[in-house]
């Protein structure tokens, strides 16, 4: 573990000032925010602010945590109407592109940015620390709960004040919209199998989470949960060697790991599997097949059909149970929603590597996207 710099106490104490003097604040995680769900937590009770993490920040937990936020923001009302004054953000931005607009340069921004990396790609950050996070939030803690960050002690918000009460007003109603409608739905849908899958994991489980929508559907969807480890392969590669990834993260792992892929995913390093039953290696691959690249269908290019297949949707008709088997690697098919978590259950026990193929609609699963976030922004009323 690289040994990250010391937060300058002067700089400490000046930002718990910034800190302290909105009313309106919140932590904003991303991949690589490097500090502990525990800091996170003592920090945002201290400043009465709603995290809203990603899931692949590892720091979605805790009862500040708005799993939600991706679904709420896209409800343009209750974005609008909660816009905070001072964001302190954590690592990368999220994976989705809602909360991204919604947190423009008009919004003061401090990011935590410890190895130097400027993960601000829209260049909106009004100021960057460079410091060790899980110090950072520490030292916020204990000088916003010693009221030296302000002379006016009550500018330190703590939990209960009418911001943080909305924004978990706000989780509660959005969480349970999202639950019922995704529970009446007997055909798999992918936000569905995202979500029972972090759910289902045995705390000290790792999930590895495929580019493209299942990484997207994680932030969508994934509850607030701790005990669960959550990678990724991010970028322009992303979608580069996902097999061999999480053959590697099980070589060096001793508790249960399991993957969240698209079929593309799967096929682009499919060869990884070869050879995976002799190597005494456990890990439970759950592939989502809509038969061709998903997050396209979401983009303007789907409403045109002439060309839309065979340069964006790019099906591959393959039969992924028979290719994996015929690579010496148990899978199976699982065709009904409520039949996931059982399937991912025996696998788990079965032990080994093993596949679970979830055959979904890419059109079906654009049109169970929006009727998602009109369940939340009925919900909001």
């Amino acid at each position: 573990t690289p040994c990250l710099p010391s937060p300058d106490p002067d700089e400490v104490a000046r930002l718990a000032e910034r800190v302290a003097a909105p009313p309106r604040g919140l932590v904003l995680a991303g991949w690589g925010a490097g500090a502990t769900p525990e800091a996170v937590e003592r920090f945002a009770a201290a400043a009465g602010w709603p995290v809203l993490a990603d899931a692949v920040s590892g720091l979605r937990s805790g009862p500040l945590s708005v799993s939600t936020y991706d679904a709420l923001l896209r409800c343009r009302p209750f974005a609008a109407a909660h816009r905070p004054d001072l964001v302190l953000r954590l690592g990368a931005a999220p994976t989705g592109r809602a909360t991204v607009e919604w947190l423009d340069e008009s919004v003061t921004q401090v990011l935590v940015d410890p190895e130097g990396a400027w993960l601000d790609p829209r260049r909106a950050v009004a100021q960057r620390v460079v410091a060790d996070p899980t110090a950072l939030l520490d030292g916020l803690a204990t000088a916003l709960r010693s009221g030296d960050a302000s002379r006016r002690p009550s500018a330190v918000s703590v939990p209960g004040t009418e911001w943080v009460r909305d924004w978990l007003g706000a989780e509660a109603a959005a969480r349970a919209a999202l639950d019922h409608l995704l529970d009446s739905w007997t055909a798999p849908f992918e936000g569905r199998v995202a979500r029972d899958l972090v759910a289902c994991l045995p705390d000290g489980a790792t999930l590895v989470v495929g580019s493209s929508m299942p990484v997207r559907d994680l932030e969508s969807f994934a509850p607030a949960r701790a005990g669960l480890r959550v990678l990724a392969n991010r970028g322009a590669s992303g979608i580069d060697g996902f097999p061999s990834t999480v053959l590697g993260v099980a070589a060096a792992s001793s508790a249960p790991v399991a993957a969240l892929a698209g079929d593309l995913t799967l096929l682009h390093d499919v060869g990884g599997l070869l050879g995976a039953a002799r190597r005494g290696l456990g890990a439970t691959f759950v592939v989502l097949d809509n038969d061709g690249g998903g997050i396209f269908s979401f983009l303007p290019q789907a409403a045109s059909p002439e060309h839309f297949e065979r340069l964006f949707g790019t099906p591959h008709g393959v039969d992924l149970v028979a290719v994996v088997e015929a690579l010496g690697v148990p899978a199976s098919r699982v065709e009904a929603a409520a039949d996931v978590v059982p399937a991912v259950a025996d696998a788990l026990s079965g032990g080994g590597v093993r596949v679970v193929v979830v055959p979904t609609d890419r059109s079906d699963n654009v049109a169970r996207h929006a009727q998602a976030w009109t369940a939340v922004a009925d919900a909001l009323g």
